[in-house]
């Protein structure tokens, strides 16, 4: 599940996932994650980003 995978990350806050809309809200420290390795983590759970 993309919440478990992307609220692992250090640095992560909150997470929450809208699975009609197809999107999810993120809140996290950006001196301790960068967007990035959200979007490796999301991409490795098998949801990879639109951009």
């Amino acid at each position: 599940m993309i919440q478990v995978a992307v609220s692992q990350l250090q640095g992560v806050e909150k997470i929450e996932g809208d699975t009609g809309a197809r999107t999810i809200t993120l809140s996290y420290q950006p001196e301790l994650t960068i967007l990035s390795d959200v979007r490796r983590a999301m991409a490795d759970a098998g949801y990879p980003p639109s951009e």
